[in-house]
């Protein structure tokens, strides 16, 4: 409107707007240009979050994630670590679960079975801790500890089983 207010003439009228025009597009194209590149690939996107926001637990849990795909498990910690400082995390059993799986691919189990219990204590019925904690203890040789995990994890199946039956069949 601006332009349209300062130029009175229809010829100069159209000019303004089409240089106007012409400069937000640029100005467009430029932008989009650089966010592109923040698009590349999940970590430079996930990095760029951090860079904006440095709490962001999301974020943090996708370079977690990613790092420890990659195997660099010491920046998937620190990154972990990160993460759970956020009072927002979304599920920190699966955090500290990742957690104690990252410390297994370290050798450093005894601080691994730390963690599946850490998540078990924020939730109790989270298969995949009971999972790994039944296997390193049955790694260890701690057997009836093991069996104790797998049966909590086995009456957890059976419940979940027991439900989606009731919703299938009413």
């Amino acid at each position: 409107w601006e332009v349209h207010a300062r130029f009175g003439g229809t010829k100069m009228r159209r000019a303004g707007c089409g240089i106007a025009a012409a400069i937000a597009l640029i100005a467009c194209a430029v932008l989009t240009r650089i966010q592109v590149g923040y698009w590349q690939n999940s970590e430079r996107l996930w990095t760029r979050v951090v860079e904006i926001d440095p709490d962001n637990y999301v974020a943090h849990g996708h370079l977690a994630d990613l790092s420890f795909q990659a195997g660099d498990y010491a920046r998937t910690i620190e990154h972990i670590e990160k993460s759970l400082k956020s009072k927002r995390t979304a599920s920190r059993a699966n955090v500290y679960c990742n957690w104690g799986a990252c410390l297994v691919a370290l050798n450093r189990e005894a601080e691994a079975e730390q963690k599946f219990r850490e998540a078990l204590n924020v939730d109790p019925h989270f298969e995949i801790a009971l999972g790994e904690l039944t296997r390193l203890l049955t790694k260890h040789g701690r057997l009836s500890e093991a069996a104790e995990f797998s049966e909590r994890s086995a009456v957890i199946r059976r419940e979940k089983q027991s439900m989606q039956d009731a919703v299938r069949n009413p």
